[in-house]
């Protein structure tokens, strides 16, 4: 039995790509995914329940960015690596209770990020753009419809709108009102799979290391940045986060291809440790092409 966590409750995206995911890399073993509530939630009940095999972490969006919570996390634990990469296609759905005129939408609801990735449709498609608001996840949104359960102070749930995807629909009795209205037809989501192995090389592997540079060395992100370059190494992302200590300090989330046994990417993070106040490497991993849905 493999038990995998994600991004709950059921019938969110999250969920999605984890059974995708497990279906595809487990094909021949039982499989049980458990929904858990917040993404702090799937770290801390990683690193608790010896029970749980991994857990599937939103980590980037195509429209979106990164999901800095999880960057966060990522970041604090000392008992988690990151084992996988996969990416899925989302999808986007404007869903509405059975006969309701989405043209008569006052409010929509859902999880940030995909309020975000509709944002164009949001502001163009209705004669009075819908007032927006933020839930837990996309099928806390739906549930909101379908139990015509008020948002908010003063909204009327019978012109309340959710956005997720078509699952949603069918598990809460909400029509499609309007199909994929994400802004581009290439939204993808990354995901990582996190456990608490590191993972061997594959051949096809991804490495990300977290750090923060010398304060009285100016220069400093650049020079570190020159040890991947001339090496050759291929540097597919970099992002940075406030340290939560002091105004102005950050710490710079990199992926490179390759990984931290091999080389010439072992030699060059040694390096990057020694030149670094700072340095965490998160994890080596596989990088699996993009899953069907």
């Amino acid at each position: 039995m493999i038990r995998l966590g994600f991004l709950g409750p059921k019938g969110t995206f999250s969920e999605l790509a984890a059974s995708t995911y497990g279906a595809r890399q487990f094909p021949d073993q039982s499989l049980e995914l458990i929904p858990i509530g917040s993404i702090p939630t799937l770290f801390t009940q990683l690193e608790n329940d010896s029970t749980l095999d991994a857990v599937i972490i939103p980590i980037e969006n195509s429209i979106e960015g990164p999901v800095v919570i999880a960057q966060d996390m990522m970041a604090q634990s000392d008992q988690l690596w990151i084992q996988d990469e996969f990416s899925i296609p989302i999808i986007n759905h404007l869903l509405v209770l059975p006969g309701t005129d989405w043209r008569q939408v006052t409010d929509v609801v859902s999880h940030p990020q995909p309020l975000g990735q509709c944002r164009q449709f949001l502001s163009s498609a209705f004669v009075h753009s819908p007032r927006l608001h933020m839930a837990d996840s996309t099928a806390r949104a739906a549930e909101f419809v379908s139990r015509r359960e008020p948002v908010a102070a003063g909204v009327d749930a019978d012109t309340t709108a959710a956005i997720g995807s078509d699952g949603l629909a069918h598990r809460y009795g909400l029509e499609i009102a309007v199909p994929s209205i994400q802004d581009t037809d290439t939204n993808r989501t990354r995901f990582w799979v996190v456990g608490r192995v590191p993972s061997l090389p594959t051949g096809n592997d991804k490495t990300t290391i977290i750090f923060s540079t010398l304060k009285d060395r100016p220069g400093g992100l650049v020079d570190i940045l020159t040890e991947v370059s001339a090496r050759g190494i291929n540097m597919t992302s970099i992002s940075s986060r406030p340290t939560k200590l002091v105004l102005g300090d950050y710490l710079f989330f990199v992926d490179m291809v390759g990984h931290a046994a091999k080389e010439p990417l072992q030699s060059a993070l040694a390096t990057i440790k020694k030149n670094a106040s700072y340095f965490k490497w998160v994890g080596s991993y596989r990088v699996i092409e993009e899953l069907s849905c």
